[in-house]
């Protein structure tokens, strides 16, 4: 995936809707992340229900043949780019270089901060 389809806004379904056309845990895109048809014929901006969707970090869920292979630290912060050799995704970590265990953990930053996919 490039790196601006990882930046897409995704949102899981956190709770119950009556009636609802997703479900629990789905994640969804919607129409440029923000609107979704939670309702046969009703359009939501998914912004407004912070009870029923929670905002994804980009990086949450991903497969490991979606993760990037360079990442750069919070943009305008630093102009470092990182080469990611290999994704732990059970800690949410690129490797920079394993042998002397560099590495990006995905996890050190709050959500809006920490590392981005660039192309």
């Amino acid at each position: 995936m490039s790196a601006e389809e990882l930046q897409i806004p995704r949102y899981e379904m956190i709770a119950d809707f009556p009636d609802a056309l997703i479900i629990v845990g789905e994640i969804v895109t919607g129409y440029k992340g923000i609107s979704v048809f939670l309702t046969e014929g009703s359009m939501f901006d998914v912004r407004e229900y912070p009870h029923l969707f929670r905002k994804m970090d980009w990086w949450e869920k991903r497969a490991l043949h979606e993760m990037p292979k360079r990442l750069m630290f919070s943009p305008g912060i630093s102009g470092r780019i990182f080469e990611i050799e290999e994704w732990d995704m059970d800690t949410f970590v690129g490797w920079v270089d394993k042998k002397v265990r560099r590495c990006c953990s995905l996890l050190s930053w709050p959500s809006g901060y920490g590392y981005v996919p660039v192309g």
